[in-house]
């Protein structure tokens, strides 16, 4: 029998088949490695397809310790179907003080391969003035630049096509990140106001974003701190009125469609890699990269 998390706790079935579905993913009614293995398939498809020039690039930034380097983690773990600390939470060393790309791999014929899919890791934003990322530095990273104020890794070389290759492209698509516990469940965003200057950050992202074209998604992490339904079996993630009220109360809060507003459990190393676990960040992931390629191919019909 799987289980929900590490820590050995039974999944329940009953849960979940007692309750409706708040949201409905066609196709991927049953969480299991046959479902996993077709919606990765199709992931990784999309992206094969696209002319052999073309690197998609997504940016994750959010707050300090919001859990974007282990939201990174998740997406590269559900594509590869193994986990590998791939960036480096705040939990694990230091907060993330540099933007750095991180390529995705998937296994064919037996070998580890490189997927023209890259999630850059931003500086998280800071509620004190001059600490973190900036609203400015994240908009040059999304343009492909880089800002006066914030610094390629240093482990980057010219030699290093690849890496150099994902940092100089433009963004296709944003993820903002937030930690649910500290979502209030009205949405009030005055009733953060330690966050309150990363959610102005983001709000100016967000509208440089759509003014350049890219679509924005947001993404709210340890949704399993919020029911322990969804702590005993991840399935219950899209049956739990607890995470629905808040993905709510989320969108609400930061201006971005319910439909764009993905609630997520983040795991922390390969005994957490189940059919289940993989399946809620591909079925998102999913998603996004239908509008990236959408995006892409009409760009190429003009």
């Amino acid at each position: 029998m799987e289980t929900g998390k590490s820590s050995g706790i039974p999944c329940q079935e009953e849960s979940s088949k007692k309750k409706k579905r708040w949201r409905k993913y066609d196709g991927y009614k049953h969480w299991n490695e046959m479902a996993v293995s077709k919606i990765r398939s199709e992931v990784i498809a999309m992206i094969e397809n696209l002319e052999s020039t073309k690197e998609i690039k997504i940016i994750l930034c959010g707050g300090t310790g919001e859990g974007i380097s282990s939201l990174i983690n998740n997406l590269c773990a559900a594509i590869r179907g193994t986990f590998a600390v791939v960036a480096q939470p705040s939990g694990y060393q230091q907060i993330t003080k540099r933007y750095k790309v991180h390529h995705s791999t998937f296994e064919k014929d037996g070998q580890m391969r490189r997927l023209r899919l890259s999630f850059a890791d931003t500086p998280g934003f800071s509620g004190c003035p001059g600490h973190g990322s900036s609203a400015a530095a994240i908009q040059a990273c999304i343009m492909g630049k880089v800002a006066n104020d914030e610094k390629i890794d240093p482990e980057l070389t010219d030699s290093d096509w690849e890496q150099r290759v994902a940092v100089t492209t433009k963004a296709s698509f944003i993820f903002f990140v937030a930690n649910a516990i500290f979502v209030p469940d009205d949405g009030n965003i005055d009733r953060v106001q330690s966050r309150k200057r990363t959610y102005e950050s983001f709000q100016r992202i967000k509208a440089f974003s759509y003014d350049e074209g890219i679509t924005v998604a947001a993404f709210l992490t340890n949704c399993d701190t919020l029911d322990e339904a969804v702590y005993n079996n991840v399935k219950n993630l899209y049956y739990s009125e607890k995470v629905k009220k808040k993905v709510e109360a989320f969108s609400r809060m930061i201006d971005v469609p319910k439909l764009r507003t993905y609630p997520i459990v983040n795991y922390k190393d390969n005994s957490n890699v189940t059919d289940r676990m993989v399946m809620q960040a591909l079925i998102p992931l999913k998603e996004c990269l239908i509008d990236i390629v959408s995006s892409i191919v009409c760009a190429k019909g003009r």
